[in-house]
C-alpha cells in the first residue's frame, strides 16, 4: 500500500490482495455488526457508555443506537463500493468515512482478539496470528491516512 496526497485528494494504491482482503473484512463486519446486541463485547465497544450511571447509559443507547448503527452500516457500504480497483481517490468526505470505518474495524477486531495497547506487532506470537496481523495492518492503514493528511 502506498498513500499520497495530490490536488486536494488522498490517493491510496493497494495491491490486489489488499483490495480483496479489505473487501472481505468490510463484508464480514457489515454482516456481523448487523446482529450485535447489548452485552456483546464488540457491541459495547462500538456503543460506548455516554454516562457512568448504567440506567442513563442504557437509555442513551436505546435512543441513539439505531441511528449510529445505520450510519455505520452506510459508511461501510460506501467504503465497499469504493473498492472497485487498486487506487482509492479520497476527498475530505470519503477520507473521513474511511478513517471512521477503519477505526470501527479495528475496535471490533481488537475487542474480539483481546488486543492491548502494549502489544508489540513485531512480537513473534503476533506475527504468527493472522487476526492480530490484520489488526495491526488496519492500524497501519489508518495511521498512514492520518499522517498523509497532517503533512
Amino acid at each position: 500500500m502506498k498513500v499520497s496526497r495530490r490536488s486536494g485528494q488522498v490517493r491510496v494504491r493497494l495491491e490486489t490482495s489488499e483490495v480483496e482482503l479489505l473487501s472481505q473484512v468490510l463484508l464480514e463486519f457489515e454482516q456481523t455488526s448487523a446482529v450485535l446486541a447489548p452485552g456483546d463485547l464488540v457491541y459495547e465497544r462500538l456503543h460506548p457508555a455516554a454516562y457512568q450511571d448504567p440506567d442513563a447509559a442504557a437509555e442513551f443507547r436505546d435512543l441513539t443506537g439505531d441511528d449510529a448503527d445505520r450510519a455505520r452500516a452506510a459508511r461501510v457500504g460506501q467504503c465497499r463500493a469504493e473498492l472497485t480497483g487498486t487506487t482509492l481517490r479520497l476527498d475530505d468526505e470519503s477520507l473521513e468515512r474511511w478513517l471512521m470505518t477503519l477505526n470501527d474495524l479495528r475496535l471490533a477486531l481488537g475487542t474480539r482478539l483481546g488486543v492491548t495497547a502494549e502489544e508489540d506487532p513485531n512480537d513473534p506470537a503476533v506475527q504468527g496470528d493472522g487476526g492480530r496481523l490484520l489488526y495491526h495492518w488496519l492500524t497501519w492503514f489508518q495511521d498512514a491516512l492520518v499522517l498523509t493528511v497532517l503533512r
